[in-house]
């Protein structure tokens, strides 16, 4: 769809590493290694340092182990955690530290903070029977857990990132991106993931991609992974 709006232009899917390490997060220098990132926003991370383009939004989601009584429903309510210990990654995005303060208010449920996902989160959350608050692609990653809609009015907003200042050949981009989105809105339903949003390759927390006019596709200097995308471009 948006390939028909710039047929000059080519998007390259590259891995970025960890976006919450301050230290080598692509977010605080957009237009360098990478032009966009498909992500959650967390304005405490990375406020001022990018523009958002608003794609959809997404439920979270509680990751149980497999062996927990709950891990037989089809939703969870907060009424649900209590008893138990949640990991959540503080500042992971703006709806996270918004549900994760309604949960510090709620009797029974302690709130663990993390610094990261990955698996070693997931295997220490096993061992002591905690559960792990998600969202996106990170729900049921790990195979000692199963992840499960939580049923609340907080959801997650999912967002195109890109530089302040982007160059000409980005701005069309985003400019066709949103002229996408417009057009098939009716088909973005709350939650859900347009079907031309999908992408084969991307890292379990977000999508990123540099984008190339004709006379730039020669070899990439920084580590890539090759993809082709569901009807993107």
């Amino acid at each position: 769809l948006i390939r028909a709006k710039v047929k000059d232009l080519q998007l390259e899917v590259v891995s970025v590493g960890d976006l919450y390490d301050p230290k080598t997060s692509v977010m605080t220098r957009l237009g360098a290694e990478v032009d966009v990132v498909q992500t959650s926003y967390s304005t405490v991370r990375w406020g001022g340092m990018c523009q958002l383009l608003p794609i959809f939004s997404t439920s979270f989601s509680v990751d149980v182990p497999r062996d927990s009584p709950l891990a037989t429903k089809k939703t969870l309510t907060i009424d649900d955690l209590r008893g138990l210990r949640v990991r959540m990654l503080r500042h992971a995005n703006d709806a996270t530290d918004q549900l994760r303060h309604l949960l510090r208010r709620e009797e029974g449920v302690e709130v663990i903070d993390v610094q990261t996902f990955d698996f070693a989160l997931f295997n220490e959350a096993a061992e002591s029977g905690d559960v792990v608050m998600t969202s996106g692609a990170w729900s049921g990653i790990h195979p000692g857990f199963v992840g499960i809609t939580l049923d609340s009015p907080i959801e997650v907003p999912c967002f195109l990132a890109y530089p302040r200042n982007p160059a000409p050949h980005v701005q069309r981009f985003i400019e066709a991106y949103a002229e996408v989105i417009e057009e098939n809105a009716e088909q973005i339903a709350p939650g859900r993931r347009a079907p031309y949003l999908r992408a084969i390759g991307s890292t379990p927390s977000s999508l990123s991609a540099k984008l190339r006019q004709p006379a730039r596709l020669g070899a990439s200097p920084f580590e890539h992974t090759s993809a082709r995308s569901n009807g993107l471009l």
